[in-house]
């Protein structure tokens, strides 16, 4: 190659560049307006339609499934075995032959297909159109097709290559003579504690709601209380007062006369022309006797009363040395139901000033032989006793409020100590 050409070409520049020595055709000097102008009095080249960004669809068809023919006979297969037995093999060697076994031929005849069933014949499927795209508008994408093909196929099912669960016949289970033993051996236990459970169990009763039943009951008939004559033992007499003559005399009288041994304690019932039998309390024989008490003693007195006379074992002579040699002195007593003790309290301490004088006659006691100026205390059988001696205990007012054994209060009045004790142990 030559120098001086290869070197003009190498730096000569390409003829597709402006002003290259290339002949390129001349082009035509196009103007350009400066000019501004209104964008609307402009023509607007016309838009040429864009063509549709999706492929047409072509009709879908189902596909062509070759029927398969009916396959032809297959001969019969044949194959041969040989079955050989230990006792053979040694027989024959024995007599120098080569061991060989029986041979058995059996023929297997193949199976013959069964024909294939015509298919269902498949529906035409309508093509859904194509969605179209067009410039300045917005679309939603359609939703893909199913997944599942309107011309493929249904599934065949395929036969399971396990086989066939063979079901046996059942049969009865009959228990063996040791589950029928252990049976026998559970209930009896079972048996045993429940009627130990029943046995040993709390008492406890179940509450039944039996169908009410009318019950005739009856009222029961109130106890009597126990009154101070049921208290009091010993036997009763009785002893009528005159209605005219002396009065006092006649009581006092007939009260010595009575046939009384010596500790004997007696209830004496009164009767009166006036006011008839057994109807005698303290009160009403101290208004028959004209004997003065306070005027509130009634009121606080209740309606269980007795009169009672002792027969006075303890006397004393002159020195106060107890003699033997008198016995068979009467004592009288009063014992009467007290309804207020708060208000017999206050009565009995008031009347403490005179009582002597309202009881010496009925007790046959010498007011000027007192042994002291007022009452004092003593007790018996946990029971508080007021006193005052004339001048010894074998003559005396002895008084208390004794609480007895049936519950209620009594108020006691005695001629003696002895009187008074002997009464209070029986109360008790």
């Amino acid at each position: 190659m030559d120098q001086g050409s290869s070197s003009s070409n190498r730096f000569s520049p390409p003829g597709n560049l402006p002003g290259s020595g290339a002949s390129n055709p001349p082009q035509p000097r196009q103007e350009v307006d400066l000019k501004f102008s209104d964008p609307a009095s402009r023509p607007v080249p016309p838009i040429a339609p864009v063509p549709s960004l999706a492929p047409q669809p072509k009709p879908l068809q189902a596909p062509e499934v070759p029927e398969k023919p009916i396959g032809t006979p297959v001969p019969p297969a044949e194959y041969k075995t040989s079955i050989r037995s230990m006792s053979d093999d040694i027989s024959k060697l024995k007599v120098g032959q080569r061991p060989s076994g029986t041979e058995i031929q059996k023929s297997i005849s193949p199976a013959v297909p069964a024909a294939s069933l015509p298919r269902p014949p498949i529906a035409p499927v309508t093509p859904t159109p194509a969605p179209r795209a067009s410039l300045g508008e917005t679309e939603k994408a359609r939703p893909l097709a199913p997944s599942t093909a309107p011309f493929s196929r249904p599934v065949q099912p395929q036969p399971s290559s396990r086989p066939p669960i063979v079901t046996m016949p059942s049969r009865s289970v009959v228990p063996s003579s040791r589950s029928v033993f252990y049976m026998v051996i559970t209930v009896v236990v079972l048996l045993g504690a429940v009627v130990y459970w029943f046995l040993s169990g709390d008492d406890e009763e179940v509450a039944f709601s039996p169908t009410p039943s009318l019950v005739a009951t009856s009222t029961p008939t109130p106890t009597p209380p126990v009154t101070i004559n049921s208290l009091i033992g010993g036997t009763d007499g009785s002893l009528t007062l005159p209605s005219t003559g002396n009065v006092t005399a006649a009581f006092l009288n007939g009260i010595n006369a009575l046939a009384l041994n010596p500790g004997e304690l007696r209830k004496i019932f009164i009767t009166n022309e006036t006011k008839g039998s057994d109807d005698f309390s303290m009160t009403d024989l101290m208004d028959r006797l004209s004997i003065a008490y306070p005027a509130e003693l009634k009121a606080a007195l209740g309606t269980d009363s007795v009169i009672l006379v002792y027969g006075q074992r303890e006397a004393f002579n002159a020195q106060g040395q107890l003699d033997v040699t008198v016995t068979g002195q009467r004592r009288v007593a009063f014992l009467t139901e007290v309804r207020d003790p708060v208000a017999m309290a206050a009565i009995l301490s008031s009347w403490e000033n005179t009582m002597t004088d309202s009881l010496a006659t009925i007790f046959s006691l010498n007011k000027l032989r007192a042994a002291s100026t007022t009452f004092l205390t003593n007790a018996r059988n946990d029971t508080s006793v007021r006193y005052r001696n004339f001048p010894f205990a074998d003559k005396s007012i002895d008084y208390a409020v004794v609480q007895a054994r049936n519950g209620r209060l009594y108020l006691l009045i005695a001629g003696s100590r002895e009187t008074a004790y002997t009464i209070i142990d029986q109360l008790k």
